[in-house]
């Protein structure tokens, strides 16, 4: 009985000794990620917000959902050429990228005639 005591203590307090061992501190200040996701509306008023600012490269998510229409939004920068995302109404997509050099990249609905403006910091 004395065995089966000793065994059910080890069962029950080993978890604990080791998750206390391992647990983060989470007292100290948030650490900066490398990733930055962006949520932007898009309809026929325009991007929703019509500018974001994002860290040289870093990873970006672009979130785009569509209001209203049918949208498709590029940049204007080769170096963006990659980076197209297609939205139906009512929908979302995304696309993750690199974000460049330092610098201001305008990014666009042709179709619709909306323009907005990534700056890369």
């Amino acid at each position: 009985m004395k065995k089966n005591g000793i065994v059910v203590l080890l069962l029950v307090i080993l978890p604990l000794i080791v998750e206390m061992s391992c647990s983060k501190d989470i007292t100290g200040p948030p650490k900066e990620t490398s990733a930055s996701m962006v949520e932007i509306l898009v309809s026929v008023s325009g991007f929703h917000p019509p500018m974001f600012e994002v860290k040289s490269g870093s990873k970006v998510t672009l979130i785009i959902s569509s209001g209203d229409n049918r949208y498709v939004v590029t940049f204007d920068d080769s170096t963006l050429s990659n980076v197209m995302v297609g939205v139906n109404s009512k929908d979302t997509r995304s696309i993750t990228f690199t974000a460049p050099v330092a610098g201001e990249y305008p990014f666009r609905s042709v179709e619709a005639g909306l323009i907005g403006k990534m700056v890369v910091f």
